[in-house]
């Protein structure tokens, strides 16, 4: 795993500097403080967006949709065979994160690397350290530890889990990342508000009460 994260920076590394094509990536702001590792990250981001903006490319590339849109982070697409595994690979994320734009289009706003925790715990991945454990959600399967690459352009940085500019369009839910309640060393996913996460574009899903 170690090889393959070195030999893919390189390749990322050489190939500076950035030519963005994309505006939702293209967005992404760059500044003479920036780390290299945004700037690499910046270079994935990119890359990813060319093979996966749609959700329909997740889908041919095998992926299946984990969750409904929710507030600041999407819906998640996920790779089962990748996610099940020991391997990190910044060309093939574990996790693919859609949401609509303004427009009302589903594009990739965000990808997400994971590993179990059955699994010896990665080295920092850009210089990030992995955010964890979390809970799954999914009967049967352990915790995992993960990072995030955002793809539309996140004001909270580039590695932040949620995206203050990602809405569901009325159709989501807002969830807070805290202390599971029968197990408060690992993180669960609970109902919030979009205040409380500070979401400023999020558009709370309100249930039907007719």
């Amino acid at each position: 795993m170690e090889r393959t994260l070195t030999t893919l920076l390189s390749i990322i590394m050489i190939s500076m500097p950035i030519a963005c094509a994309d505006s939702d990536v293209d967005d992404q702001p760059l500044t003479a403080r920036s780390s290299a590792n945004e700037i690499t990250a910046l270079q994935v981001a990119n890359d990813l967006n060319k093979d996966f903006k749609r959700p329909s490319d997740a889908l041919a590339a095998g992926y299946g949709e984990a969750t409904p849109c929710l507030e600041g982070l999407g819906s998640h697409y996920v790779d089962f065979a990748n996610f099940l595994d020991d391997n990190i690979d910044l060309g093939s994320p574990e996790t693919l994160r859609y949401a609509p734009d303004e427009d009302g289009e589903v594009k990739l706003i965000a990808v997400e690397y994971s590993i179990l925790t059955v699994y010896p715990k990665p080295e920092p991945l850009l210089g990030q350290q992995w955010v964890g454990p979390a809970s799954t959600g999914i009967p049967g399967i352990p915790p995992i530890w993960f990072i995030t690459i955002s793809v539309r352009h996140n004001p909270d940085g580039i590695f932040a889990m949620y995206n203050p500019s990602v809405a569901c369009r009325g159709t989501g839910v807002a969830l807070a990342l805290g202390p599971c309640a029968d197990d408060p060393t690992v993180l669960c996913l609970t109902p919030s508000t979009c205040e409380d996460l500070d979401l400023t574009a999020c558009i709370e899903w309100e249930q039907d009460q007719g």
